[in-house]
């Protein structure tokens, strides 16, 4: 195949990126998102099916790379992503992470939700950054309670 036929990988990554985006802010048809995506086609006229198709592909390529899409089965198939991607720098990321490892041993009627906040905060992070972060966060709770036995850390 020559180089000019085929096509730009960047394109399509930056055309997968916006379907996933869409996808991020809920739960949408297929129908739907041809009209976000294609905002002058006309309803049901020339070319609708072969958007549709092309939409339809698009989703399969993203199903195979996203792993919180997710197809609604119904009458109406729906597609969404269920993880959210932040907008904040990662040093923002890092500063509420710390902040929130902080507060964690003085509010323990709400441990479970301050671990699971942590644990939504780390995955925000660089992915080179996580596991360093996470081994971290990992022995919180054992030094609390060398703490509470009046032991000192270790």
């Amino acid at each position: 195949m020559p180089a000019s036929s085929r096509p730009d990988p960047l394109a399509k990554a930056k055309w997968l990126f916006r379907l996933a985006a869409l996808l991020r802010e809920g739960q949408l048809s297929g129908r739907d998102i041809v009209l976000k995506l294609y905002p002058t086609a006309l309803l049901e006229g020339d070319g609708w099916s072969g958007i549709e198709r092309s939409v339809r592909l698009d989703l399969n390529d993203l199903e195979r790379l996203e792993p919180d899409f997710k197809l609604l089965k119904g009458r109406s198939p729906r597609y969404t992503i269920e993880t959210h991607r932040t907008q904040l720098h990662p040093v923002e990321v890092m500063a509420l992470h710390s902040a929130a490892r902080l507060i964690h041993p003085w509010a323990p009627g709400q441990r479970l939700h301050h671990q699971q906040a942590i644990q939504k905060l780390t995955a925000w992070l660089p992915e080179r950054v996580q596991p360093v972060v996470g081994r971290g966060f990992s022995d919180l709770g054992q030094r609390r309670r060398r703490e509470e036995r009046g032991r000192p850390d270790e």
